[in-house]
């Protein structure tokens, strides 16, 4: 097996296509020789050139505001295509190379240009171009050898001798390639899936354990707590190219371009599959998408939901989907739906741009929410599911959090709840006055008792015809968590700034960073009457649990402006006698779903 140190790939063409179908592009239509680098006077400006044997490339980076090179000098027996780049901004770039009138084309990965200096990349176009066509997986075509249930074939037929790199991660047998009678090579290799499994885990929990340390982070740590949030970013890096690299095999054959099989291919192998890849030798103008004509690009779009059919530009595109969606298409303005039961449907125009991936977010509002004489109030649908509730840190030695613990688990169902709290101006619009200490039509209403938002939602109910109701203690620390496994983190981050009004008084509600169920202010601005009375948890698992029989004093969450720290973690419990009022506490509204 050879190693391909010295060169960097320039294009990344492979489409992923249908099984059973031709895949239309390639990879590595243009090799790029990195050759050198020097220094020069460029008022801080990177100089990039691209040399090549042909006068006839186009070459731009995937900023569209930078400068496009059409034209070359001769010098010698080459010819210079010469780019000067504004480095200010960053010094990574990735570039694009067409050639004129052919559908050769290529993309980089992300290099690196510096202030006042020419970097030198020689453009090496292949002889011939190879093309993968009909993969497909044929299940319980092989069984492994001596019948392991740890094993995939890997079946390879090629018009040339191919050239098969494999990570050592993953053990391998095969891949020399016989001749066969129909004067194609063909290459068996065995993969260790349980291998791949191991690895692909090892990741994840990797990167779950590093997420969970970061989000924790605060201003308080000590020098060996920063220390070991590095080491675990490192793990976390490491194991992902671990098995980035295992479900990787890439195949060249002698003056062609350079094709990776399919990682979802690979990692999506179960013992006693077969993987079949058929590769053909095309000429320069077949099969080929002209990326000139038809730009491609990426949207990623991530959602409350859990499941929704997506449409782009009116034709549904996945049906009963799970996020995040994802869309190659045309560059060029498109028009996004989201559809699901119980929401409203969301829409949103996006741009997708040539060898560009966007990521974009689209909340789906619950069905549900209301609109009084232009008074708006959205409702976020929630869907169910189960969480450890309360806090998982040792605090029993502060009193003051004796009521968070111990930590159990709880299932709540499916409801509905307001994306922000209450405002002023639709608890005026019911009930014809405003109690609050901080006047202001977008503030949070306060001042209010538990005793006076059980009559603000009956003459709620009774305007709209809905079911409004406080939210339970579960589900308000559910929904205040957004589906995360830590118990003292804040509402959407473990930066308070980031999510949570804090300082002298309340602001105008939504305006800090919602979590992921695209809820705002669950932590601070003000705190958040419950339905339930205050009681001291038990280590039992529950289901919907609700306390509204008996008690002394109601549940209050969230933290308000005045308070911070532990006072406005998700787990963290304070509570009031029911018919108390204070300029820290209002109310969010909730509703049953099915």
């Amino acid at each position: 097996m050879k190693t391909m140190t010295r060169i960097l790939w320039l294009l990344i063409l492979y489409v992923v296509a249908p099984l059973h179908v031709l895949a239309q592009d390639s990879d590595n239509m243009l090799n790029v020789v990195k050759d050198r680098q020097e220094k020069a006077a460029l008022d801080g400006k990177a100089g990039v050139i691209f040399l090549a044997k042909k006068p006839d490339y186009v070459i731009r980076t995937t900023n569209k505001d930078e400068p496009v090179c059409t034209e070359s000098r001769q010098v010698g027996g080459h010819y210079e295509f010469k780019l000067l780049l504004d480095v200010s901004k960053g010094k990574s770039r990735v570039f694009v190379v067409n050639k004129k009138g052919s559908p050769i084309a290529g993309k980089s990965d992300q290099l690196n240009v510096n202030p006042d200096e020419y970097r030198y990349f020689r453009i090496d176009e292949p002889a011939t171009i190879l093309l993968p066509s009909t993969q497909r997986i044929d299940k319980n075509a092989y069984f492994a050898k001596g019948e392991k249930p740890t094993e995939a074939l890997i079946d390879i037929k090629s018009p040339v001798r191919l050239d098969v790199q494999i990570s050592d991660k993953v053990k391998v047998s095969g891949g020399e390639g016989t001749l066969t009678g129909e004067g194609t090579y063909q290459y068996s290799f065995v993969v260790n899936t349980v291998r791949i499994g191991q690895l692909k885990t090892a990741a994840a929990d990797a990167a779950d354990t590093y997420r969970k340390m970061d989000d924790s982070a605060n201003g308080q740590w000590t020098d060996d707590q920063w220390k070991r949030l590095e080491q675990l970013k490192d793990a976390s890096d490491n194991a992902t190219r671990e098995y980035a690299e295992a479900v990787t095999v890439v195949l060249q054959g002698n003056g062609t371009n350079r094709i990776p099989l399919q990682a979802a291919l690979i990692e999506g192998l179960t013992p006693k599959d077969k993987l079949v890849c058929n590769l053909v030798l095309a000429n320069k103008t077949d099969t080929i998408v002209k990326k000139d004509t038809d730009p491609k690009g990426t949207v990623v779009v991530a959602s409350n939901v859990s499941r929704a059919d997506f449409y782009v530009d009116g034709v549904k595109h996945i049906s009963g989907g799970v996020p995040p969606f994802v869309y190659k298409g045309t560059e060029g303005r498109h028009k996004l739906t989201l559809r699901a039961d119980g929401y409203n449907d969301e829409t949103a125009e996006v741009d997708i741009r040539l060898g560009r991936t966007v990521d974009y977010r689209m909340n789906m509002v619950a069905a549900g929410s209301l609109s009084l004489d232009g008074v708006s109030y959205e409702m976020v649908l929630v869907e169910g599911g189960t969480f450890t509730m309360g806090s998982q840190r040792e605090l029993d030695k502060y009193s003051t959090f004796s009521m968070d613990k111990p930590a159990h688990s709880v299932t709540v169902g499916t409801f509905a709840i307001g994306k922000t709290e209450v405002t002023q101006v639709l608890w005026q619009k019911v009930m014809g006055s405003n109690p609050s200490a901080h006047q202001g039509g977008d503030l949070p209403v306060e001042n209010v008792s538990w005793d006076d938002c059980q009559q603000f939602i009956a003459r709620l109910n009774s305007m709209t015809g809905q079911q409004f109701r406080l939210p339970t203690e579960a589900e308000w620390e559910y929904a205040a968590r957004g589906r995360t496994a830590s118990g003292d983190s804040y509402s959407g981050g473990s930066r308070l700034d980031d999510v949570a009004v804090t300082g002298s008084g309340t602001a105008a509600c939504g305006g800090k960073r919602p979590n992921v169920f695209g809820l705002c202010d669950m932590t601070g601005n003000v705190a958040e009457w419950c339905q339930d009375f205050i009681k001291r948890y038990t280590a039992l698992s529950a289901n919907n649990p609700r306390n509204d029989a008996d008690g002394y004093e109601r549940v209050v969450r969230g933290g308000a402006y005045d308070t911070g720290g532990w006072l406005g973690h998700t787990s963290h419990r304070s509570h009031m006698k029911q018919h108390e009022a204070r300029p820290t506490v209002g109310l969010r509204l909730a509703q049953d779903k099915k």
